[in-house]
């Protein structure tokens, strides 16, 4: 017998009032600000502006609503077009009719894309069954293709399809309404095939040791120094947790990668760029390494550089594409130095990115990390116009560094250090070491730097100060920097000194909260010569 999701019929909305949008105790609505609802989803999407429709005029927007768990395959505007005009107009104008065609969408249980493949078909609320299928690596729902799933509510999951499912009765003409119901229909009993959801593995997975029933968690940690990293949020030390075990730490289960992404309330922000890029199928299938960033990775970045790569289809599957291998990638590997190959196409860097214990799943491993990883070449979109047009005044200091190459190693070190969101706000003035300025360390000097967070932290608030004096007042006096000590500035023959032996090379940049002085050394703060 096929596997089926969604065993619960309609007997069991109709015995419920309050579930059924009319009378009764009213729902209560989910908590403000903390998701939305299925229903709120559908209200303010345009696309399913028709679907809203129908589902106020059904009297089912209250279940859409409240508590719960539903997976809804919501029709667009443009799917509910392909149905015939006087047929829809049929279906608006007889509410039973029409709460049919809504519920037959509805399944009374909350499945994922990767969750649904697992099955053949199953039972919708309004009682008949659909029929699930993948064609062209394609999910498809009876004769619908899902464009677009997993977008989480508080009571659920919404699907996106590009047609109107129609339950049997309604395939040629609108059913007719049902006669009067004289009692709530009773719930079908459970059906022993009803699909139950794979469990998760754990987010982090220990070896367990001791005698009798005691047992104790043991965990390795191993430093490893990469090449720094020139992106965004990256610069120089990778921290990985390893176990003892060659193929990561959790026992083999059948859950996919996109399965534990999904399900790990860690992942949520990534999980949603994957949606948005169309990308939930790659990892349902195939084998594949994942570098996961967490939310607080992405909420990390500077104020507008997610905001502008999720808003460009290419840059989002460029970045996400760089956080995956395609094939297993064990933690002895990571340690060991190799060269790994993403399928961005570079080769990745994880910088000082520390590396959680890897999540095996059926198809591969995920290692959660605690930064977003940017190609070397990465182009943040919207801030590049900045480094073309010379008469554009960049918005802050940091959206001025995102947009030239030759602070590439100072970014990832202001995202090493927690202040690249600092320099967004309030008046400043940087002396930024090009990349050139930082080749003058040797590379053990740079790594030492970067491992110690209080010396990288003086080091880098030495080089700013408050405020944007003019030219004039730069020179004429010591300035306090935001380290603490004071920094002297003498114009030479040369041009302008600072510090002890740095020269700022080219002119000065007005931002829209300071001003950017280029220069050729690094800067050391008293206490630390």
């Amino acid at each position: 017998m096929k596997k089926q999701i969604g065993l619960m019929t309609v007997g069991l909305m109709l015995a419920t009032p309050a579930l059924a949008g009319g009378a009764g105790a009213p729902v209560r609505a989910p908590a403000a600000g903390s998701c939305k609802s299925i229903a709120q989803i559908v209200a303010s999407d345009a696309q399913f502006s028709t679907l809203a429709t129908a589902i106020e005029a059904a009297g089912l927007k209250n279940t859409m609503s409240g508590a719960g768990s539903y997976t809804v395959f919501a029709p667009t505007n443009a799917a509910f077009a392909k149905v015939p005009s006087d047929k829809l107009a049929g279906l608006l104008n007889d509410p039973e009719a029409l709460r049919g065609l809504v519920l037959y969408h509805v399944v009374s249980e909350k499945a994922t894309m990767a969750q649904i493949r697992g099955v053949q078909g199953g039972t919708t609320m309004q009682g008949g069954d659909i029929a699930v299928s993948v064609k062209n690596n394609k999910l498809m729902i009876n004769n619908a293709t899902v464009i677009k799933g997993d977008i989480m509510a508080c009571n659920g999951i919404v699907h996106v399809i590009d047609t109107v499912l129609m339950p049997e009765a309604q395939a040629a003409a609108p059913a007719p309404a049902p006669a009067p119901v004289a009692a709530p229909a009773p719930a079908p009993a459970p059906v022993a095939t009803q699909m139950v959801i794979p469990a998760l593995p754990a987010s982090g997975s220990t070896i367990s040791t001791g005698t009798g029933s005691a047992s104790a968690t043991t965990t390795q940690q191993t430093t490893v120094s990469t090449t720094t990293n020139t992106s965004t949020a990256t610069s120089t030390t990778t921290t990985t947790t390893t176990d003892t075990s060659a193929a990561a730490s959790t026992s083999a289960t059948e859950t996919t990668i996109y399965d534990a992404v999904i399900n790990d309330d860690r992942f949520s922000t990534f999980r949603d760029l994957l949606s948005d890029a169309d990308m939930t199928d790659v990892l349902t299938s195939g084998e594949y390494t994942v570098f996961a960033p967490t939310n607080d990775a992405f909420d990390a970045l500077p104020d507008g550089v997610l905001a502008a790569i999720s808003s460009n289809p290419e840059a989002l599957k460029q970045v996400l594409n760089y956080h995956l291998v395609a094939h297993k990638v064990t933690t002895e590997q990571i340690n060991s130095g190799a060269p790994i190959q993403t399928v961005e196409g570079s080769e990745l860097n994880l910088g000082t990115a520390t590396v959680g214990t890897a999540i095996n799943s059926s198809n591969g491993f995920i290692y959660p990390i605690d930064v977003v990883l940017l190609p070397d070449d990465f182009k943040v979109p919207d801030v590049q116009a900045i480094a073309a047009d010379t008469s554009t005044t960049p918005p802050n200091i940091t959206t001025y560094l995102l947009s030239q190459d030759r602070f590439s190693v100072l970014r990832g070190l202001l995202g090493t250090a927690g202040l690249a969101n600092t320099l967004t706000s309030g008046d400043f003035t940087l002396f930024a070491p090009t990349n050139d300025a930082f080749a003058k360390l040797s590379k053990e000097d740079l790594d030492a730097l970067s491992k110690d967070a209080n010396k990288l932290k003086a080091v880098l608030t030495y080089h700013v100060i408050a405020g944007h004096p003019d030219a004039a007042a730069l020179t004429a006096a010591p300035l306090k920097t935001l380290e603490g000590s004071d920094l002297t500035l003498a114009q030479t023959a040369g041009g302008l000194k600072v510090g002890d032996n740095a020269m700022v090379s080219g002119d000065v940049v007005t931002t829209g909260n300071g001003n950017v002085y280029a220069i050729d050394t690094i800067l050391m703060p008293p206490s630390l010569k």
